[in-house]
């Protein structure tokens, strides 16, 4: 598995097992995402090495994006009106992401469940591997085999923005306005770390809809900051969908709450502060699982 990940995920091909291994063997300090990550490797370091810190959104950047922009022009500018419910996908579109099922849940919410203002988003298509133009046209066939309206977004007339049922995007390099018009972000994912995605939704108070799997339950509580699903099961992605069509009042709780949840966890003072601690403690010749050092407060200045 380390050779795999090194040689055919990173493209490193002088990288070995062995070499990983002698590493980890003698670091000091390996800081991990996510206590899962760290599970994985288990064995091949010493515990009081071992420390998870997981990695912050500069919140700063999106309050600045959130206090300069009015949400229903955002959403106007995609063709969305205030009675649409807009259901947000945004990543990479592959097989590991999930959107087939994405497209399947919002197809059973129209046509089976009544949930008649249903649009989705889907932002991260590209055209540039054999794999995932197969999946996107995959994508396309099952939102057309269910009757509905399917358009990629650069194809599309201003004036026809936003009409469709299932809008492709292809990958943005600025995302922030996609969490503004959203009404509930999804990541049903097959397989992950802990996607920052979800962070930054709950940064924006959306709340989230997510695969039970990987890291992703550290990131939120099932029915506190959103619900988390059992990965590739429609049925339950529509379900939770649902309870937040019918419920407004509960998305806006489980926004707040996420909010609330990414200030304690996932800022990026939150973040740094862990660092600091573990360089305190290495540069002090103590391990990296230490307590903080504490530090002396700094002086009154003169009078």
């Amino acid at each position: 598995q380390l050779d795999y990940y090194a040689k055919e995920v990173f493209m490193m091909k002088n990288l070995d097992a062995a070499q990983i291994k002698a590493a980890f063997a003698v670091c000091g300090c390996i800081v991990f995402p996510s206590d899962v990550q760290k599970s994985i490797y288990d064995g091949l370091y010493r515990e009081d090495a071992a420390v998870t810190i997981y990695n912050g959104i500069p919140l700063q950047q999106l309050d600045v994006f959130r206090s300069s922009h009015d949400r229903e022009q955002v959403r106007r500018s995609f063709g969305y009106t205030q009675d649409d419910f807009v259901v947000l996908h945004l990543g990479t579109v592959c097989n590991r992401k999930g959107q087939i099922y994405t497209a399947r849940s919002v197809a059973k919410l129209i046509k089976e469940r009544g949930c008649a203002n249903v649009k989705c988003l889907m932002v991260g298509a590209r055209y540039i591997r054999d794999h995932e133009m197969k999946y996107i046209e995959e994508i396309k066939q099952t939102v057309l085999s269910n009757g509905l309206t399917y358009v990629r977004w650069e194809d599309t007339a201003e004036f026809d923005r936003g009409k469709a049922r299932v809008t492709v995007m292809d990958i943005q390099s600025d995302v922030l306005r996609f969490y503004m018009a959203a009404d509930v972000v999804v990541v049903p994912s097959l397989n992950e770390v802990l996607p920052l995605v979800i962070c930054e939704a709950m940064a924006f108070e959306r709340p989230v809809v997510c695969s039970r799997i990987d890291a992703i339950p550290e990131a939120l509580d099932d029915g506190k900051e959103g619900f988390l699903v059992p990965p590739g099961e429609v049925d339950a992605l529509a379900d939770a969908i649902e309870k937040l069509h019918a419920n407004p009042s509960l998305g806006a709780q489980f926004g707040k709450q996420g909010r609330e949840r990414v200030l304690r966890q996932f800022a990026y003072d939150v973040m740094i502060s862990q660092y600091d601690r573990i360089i305190d403690n290495l540069v002090a010749g103590r391990k990296a699982t230490d307590p903080p050092i504490e530090k002396a407060a700094p002086a009154a200045p003169p009078l």
